[in-house]
């Protein structure tokens, strides 16, 4: 797929040029950032050896937590939350739901929110306490909270893929454990005061000969928000 590059924008030389090129781009100048958003998105995801379709919204706030609800082949529901290291998981099929309030439903809240941390760019300033680091020539570590992201950058600023932890089951066998995932970048598209990713590819072990593709997403809107809404439920974490 052939991908077209907007313009560069100017860098902020106060910090590394490619973090302050990748800022220009994403944050409209002058426009009060953002440090959580509402993100729309529709595609399909992956179950078992089946693609099915998928609609999602969710408010997320890259350092303090999300709430996702999401509809899968229009039947399946799921109600995430993560909040202040507290995480519930609420899943309906037909008259059947599940909620999990442990150790797991916090690390797939946690990935959920790493992945998407780079739709609201506002929470990912150094000014607000996000640390950047320089890794080669094109990419760039940031470190938000208890975030860790590792982004491929192009030289005019735009994103093109991102990687982190993430836990789930990437070999489809049943257990859950770490394992590096991501996502690569297609398009871009401007919501206000945001230029942020619109359509990509998210897989297990991303770039790899062991890739494994798990959804494939389009953001069809983005709001800015000043907090994240109303939890459905506060449910302590087991240890």
């Amino acid at each position: 797929m052939s991908v077209l590059i907007p313009p560069a924008a100017p860098a902020d030389p106060a910090v590394d040029p490619l973090v302050a090129r990748y800022l220009a781009v994403a944050l409209r100048p002058g426009a009060e950032p953002a440090a959580a958003g509402e993100i729309r998105v529709r595609g399909t995801v992956r179950v078992g050896r089946t693609w099915v379709p998928l609609r999602a919204v969710a408010t997320v706030a890259p350092r303090a937590g999300l709430v996702l609800r999401a509809r899968v082949l229009g039947v399946r529901r799921l109600v995430e939350q993560e909040h202040g290291g507290d995480a519930l998981r609420r899943t309906t099929s037909g008259q059947a739901t599940e909620e999990d309030d442990g150790v797991g439903a916090a690390r797939r809240a946690h990935t959920h929110r790493a992945l998407a941390a780079l739709w609201v760019p506002g929470a990912l300033r150094p000014e607000t306490g996000a640390t950047w680091q320089r890794l080669d020539r094109n990419r760039l570590r940031v470190v938000a909270g208890d975030l860790d992201l590792r982004l491929r950058v192009h030289p005019h600023g735009h994103v093109l893929g991102v990687r982190t932890q993430g836990w789930g089951d990437p070999y489809g066998i049943g257990r859950s454990r770490w394992a590096e995932i991501g996502y690569e970048v297609h398009a871009w598209r401007s919501f206000g005061a945001v230029r942020v990713p619109s359509t990509a590819t998210v897989a297990w072990f991303p770039g790899t000969t062991y890739g494994r593709e798990i959804a494939r997403l389009r953001l069809t809107s983005w709001e800015p928000r000043a907090a994240l809404p109303t939890t459905v439920r506060t449910a302590p974490r087991r240890t």
